[in-house]
This record gives C-alpha cells, structure tokens and sequence, in this order.
C-alpha cells in the first residue's frame, strides 16, 4: 500500500483535501472538472455548477496550503515529497514522519474549518 493510499483510507477527507492541494500547486488551478454543464443563476448573473465547484475547491487548496505552511518544517517537508515529488532528505523512518504530518495536517485543517 504507498502512502497516498494509506492517507486515502485512515483519513479520506485529509486526502482528498491534500490531492486537491497537490492539483492545485502542480497548475495553479484545480482543474478536474466535472462531467456535465449544468446552468445556475445567482443574482441575475448565469453560473454554472461546474465554475462554483471550481472556485470552491481553488479555496480550499489555498486554505489546505496555509494550513501545511503552518505546520512545523520537518512535517510540511514530508508532505511535499509526497504529494508534490519534492525532494527533502529525512533522518530515521519517513514512512512514521509522514504519518505524524497527516495526523498534524488534518488536526490543524479541522480547527480552521476545512472538513
């Protein structure tokens, strides 16, 4: 089991919330998109569903990566090897590391709201 997928099942909120992130770092945008255009209109402008989703989930990586640059060096590091293909040497067990850094990461998210 590799550890995005260790995330995916002990903690699948804080997984989708870092993959969101990493989607985000990697081009800025997220840029999943979904499948179908469905019309909405907000206060006489016309907004699709897909654009709302968008915006929201563009709102909630820039929170998640506020939320990682808080976190102590050693446990935002981990999290950027993972998701993001950086490369930061570790002292003693990375797999343990990274554990504590998601344990940390959505320990802090929850208090600011993300869930």
């Amino acid at each position: 089991m590799t550890l995005i997928e260790w995330v995916r099942l002990e903690y699948p909120r804080a997984g989708w919330h870092l993959e969101n992130w990493a989607d985000y770092m990697h081009t800025g945008a997220v840029v999943q998109g979904y499948k179908r255009k469905v019309s909405l209109f907000a206060s006489g402008n016309s907004h699709s569903f897909e654009d709302l989703t968008d915006a929201v989930d563009n709102q909630t990586a820039r929170d998640a990566d506020t939320v990682i640059g808080d976190m102590p060096p050693r446990l935002s590091c981990a999290l950027h090897n993972v998701y993001l293909a950086s490369v930061w040497r570790f002292r003693g067990d990375f797999e343990s590391v990274f554990r504590e850094a998601v344990e940390d990461f959505w320990r802090r998210a929850e208090k600011k709201g993300l869930i």
